[in-house]
């Protein structure tokens, strides 16, 4: 009889600390796969901001620029912030210090001088700056990345 309950025990006890662990592992899983997915999200968000941000410094047109270019680069900026914040707030290990002036970086080069103006010159070396502090914002989100991983 004794051993029979100690059978019991053990099995129950067993069955709890399995049930423990897949919990666990569950939960960090989805975590991880929603601050990969973010990451991504901002990826992305980097690289249609850059499509726009060079096509607004070599239009000429200025109707163009402020009804269609200036309201999307002006909310792909913030989106970018916003899901940053995010991370911030929801990852405590998420160092979001060099990310921001990354970030910064790159938004003086997306929407630096005169950025809005009716008085703004065609500017093709700013793509270059525009593509090139985008790509140093991505790659330090993905050196984030690896980290947590």
């Amino acid at each position: 009889m004794k051993e029979l309950l100690l059978v019991f025990i053990s099995g129950l006890l067993g069955g709890l600390m399995g049930f423990l662990a897949s919990s666990w592992s569950s939960i960090y899983t989805a975590k991880a796969t929603n601050f990969t997915k973010r990451i991504d999200e901002i990826c992305n968000a980097i690289d249609y901001l850059v499509e726009n941000s060079c096509k607004y410094w070599i239009l000429t047109s200025e109707s163009a620029k402020q009804k269609e270019i200036v309201p999307l680069i002006i909310g792909q900026t913030a989106k970018i912030r916003i899901l940053l914040e995010y991370l911030d707030s929801e990852y405590k290990n998420f160092d979001s210090k060099s990310i921001k002036e990354k970030l910064h970086e790159f938004n003086s080069a997306c929407t630096g001088d005169n950025f809005g103006g009716v008085d703004n010159n065609i500017d093709p070396d700013r793509q270059r700056k525009i593509i090139i502090n985008g790509e140093k914002l991505k790659i330090d989100l993905l050196k984030v990345l690896e980290k947590k991983i």
